[in-house]
């Protein structure tokens, strides 16, 4: 699966699991970026999506 990603994309095996790494990584990081803003959204009193578009707007 690595060598035919690589091959597809024309780039080394190595640059494919560097990229697969950053976008975990970066997924990783969003999730708990979430999770944490999460608790200062609840306390605010945004429950979910509908209530910031109703301040936004």
């Amino acid at each position: 699966m690595l060598l035919k990603s690589a091959r597809r994309q024309k780039i080394s095996k190595s640059e494919v699991v560097q990229k697969a790494l950053k976008q975990y990584f970066f997924l990783t990081d969003a999730k708990q970026f979430r999770k944490n803003l999460k608790k200062y959204a609840e306390k605010a009193g945004y429950l979910n999506e509908e209530d910031i578009y109703s301040d936004i707007s």
